[in-house]
């Protein structure tokens, strides 16, 4: 039986096996014939069936037709499975048939209404072909969906080789997780383990916020240029500068303002849920948006509550916190099955 972590995410997919963790794009897009080849690493994937389509980095670069959804029923759809399937053979690119075990997660908003409808789409065979690769068919036998961010506080907690409580003193205490998302942030309070629901919230407006202002930016000031919001992402994440007829334009101010606005929002919800924080022995920042909007929000906080700004810890690796948690999840629970 494979034990498998699952984080699908409106932004970027993650997915962790025993030896492996892979991460890519969360976009899917049209295949035509002189895209077939292969990029095996985790940046793009080319399926032959049940459909022919790129995935990843594949699809951001050369597919003209791309598929990339938000809303809450995305987990239903064609592109959700085809991003899962991706996952997969990608921690198992020589596995012609297998039996997983998977754990994946929610925003805690949703955990209540979509939780079994998540499991149902997921307790099936999804059986495919992948250009290089043997047909494949893996049979998900068992489901645990938990709440995104919940996931980032067990990866601290549990051996990621057993599932087994490594940090008896974390397990025990009252602390809080800030979740930054592409779509969503997710605030968990969490006490010896469990979710404080007066505590607990999600909201919309993640990262994809920050690409929705420096897309608007970039409408106004630099028309013509056509970047997806991928490409968007990328230069708000490493470039902060674009290239306009031969001419590089900063970026710099509107990704600083679009940051600011999202870690001033994400202040002012820490501070309705959790008050001073006083009670909480720490606070994580996790999630694929933690290293951008991290120090805005220490920042912010420093000039308020400078004692709960001190108590703010960026999670190692966030962006891959919550699926390294949802593996370590399933191996302390499945390990004796």
């Amino acid at each position: 039986m494979l034990v498998v972590g699952i984080d699908l995410g409106y932004g970027f997919s993650k997915a962790k096996s025993q030896s492996k963790i892979v991460q890519f794009p969360s976009l899917v897009g049209e295949a035509v014939a002189s895209h077939y080849q292969v990029v095996s690493n985790g940046v793009g994937t080319m399926f032959i069936s049940p459909e022919a389509k790129a995935v990843g980095g594949l699809a951001v670069s050369r597919s003209t037709i791309q598929e990339r959804r938000e809303d809450r029923s995305w987990f239903l759809s064609e592109t959700y499975h085809f991003l899962l399937m991706a996952s997969l053979s990608e921690l198992f690119p020589e596995v012609s048939v297998g039996n997983v075990q998977l754990v994946t997660g929610l925003p805690v908003s949703y955990i209540s209404t979509d939780r079994d409808r998540l499991k149902r789409s997921l307790l099936r065979t999804f059986k495919f072909h992948i250009a290089g690769r043997p047909s494949q068919a893996f049979a998900v036998q068992d489901v645990i969906v938990l709440p995104q961010g919940y996931a980032a506080f067990i990866s601290e907690v549990l051996d990621p080789r057993t599932g087994a409580i490594v940090t008896s003193d974390l397990a025990n205490a009252h602390v809080g997780v800030v979740d930054v998302g592409c779509g969503t942030v997710g605030f968990l309070g969490i006490r010896e383990m469990k979710d404080v629901p007066s505590e607990t919230a999600s909201f919309p407006g993640g990262t994809w916020r920050i690409v929705s202002q420096v897309r608007r930016y970039l409408e106004d000031k630099l028309p013509g240029l056509a970047l997806g919001d991928h490409e968007i992402m990328g230069l708000i994440a490493e470039g902060r500068a674009v290239s306009y007829y031969g001419k590089t334009v900063s970026l710099k101010l509107v990704i600083n303002e679009a940051l600011d606005d999202l870690a001033g929002n994400i202040v002012s919800r820490i501070t309705s849920l959790w008050g001073s924080g006083a009670q909480m022995d720490r606070v994580y920042l996790a999630g694929g948006g933690a290293d951008l909007i991290g120090p805005k929000v220490e920042s912010i906080l420093a000039e308020s509550n400078e004692r709960l700004a001190r108590n703010i810890e960026l999670l190692n690796q966030p962006q891959t916190a919550n699926v390294r948690g949802y593996f370590a999840y399933g191996l302390r629970k499945w390990r004796d099955s």
